[in-house]
């Protein structure tokens, strides 16, 4: 923290903050503690647990349109008439091009559920919305991959089967396989050609 300044800047800003307090000038901890089970538990044990909790929270909405220069800010001031929001996060491609959707966590669950029982449903700029708790679009998102009518994300363009990617690798000489055990260069070794030869030798005497 210290290598922005002015210090006292980041402290106050801390100050104002919903989830967390200032102790000592220059130390923070949570408004709201961990649950006593959690604090002995391993990061990804509390990161499971607390993802729920926003998922409880949190609503799947889309409908918004292309992306403007103000569109993040639109938007926020669009879910404020609904209630207090912790975070509205805008739903990107791979290419970082907005789809028209967004993760919307509010303040609590009853603010969530208030929002997904509005009738008649909220519309934005006089367009439907399509509206869903974050769990059900998940749970939507499991069936259609089940199902076969959806293929599952990739983490970026390329969708090749993995064992496609690492041989092809090999065989460009880009991957472990290079200068391992079972490359090119390692015929001296257990894994290489020669290495091989002299363990048929050894079989035939």
């Amino acid at each position: 923290m210290r290598h922005f300044q002015p210090f006292s800047a980041i402290v106050d800003a801390l100050k104002e903050s919903k989830t967390l307090d200032v102790v000592n000038k220059d130390e923070i901890r949570r408004k709201v503690p961990l649950p006593e089970g959690l604090k002995d538990k391993k990061m990804h044990e509390i990161k499971a647990v607390t993802e729920n909790e926003f998922m409880k929270r949190s609503v799947y909405v889309k409908g918004f349109g292309d992306e403007e220069p103000s569109t993040q800010f639109d938007i926020e001031a669009f879910f404020a008439k609904y209630g207090t929001t912790n975070s509205v996060r805008l739903r990107r491609t791979y290419d970082k091009n907005f789809k028209g959707s967004v993760f919307v966590e509010f303040d609590s669950e009853e603010a969530q559920q208030k929002f997904l029982t509005l009738d008649p449903p909220p519309k934005y700029n006089g367009r439907d919305l399509i509206i869903k708790s974050k769990k059900q679009y998940c749970d939507d998102k499991v069936e259609d991959i089940r199902e076969g009518r959806i293929k599952p994300k990739s983490r970026g363009p390329d969708d090749r089967d993995w064992r496609t990617r690492r041989d092809e690798e090999q065989r460009d000489g880009h991957g472990r396989g290079g200068r391992g055990k079972g490359g090119h260069r390692g015929n001296r070794g257990r894994g290489g050609h020669q290495g091989r030869e002299r363990k048929q030798e050894r079989d035939e005497r």
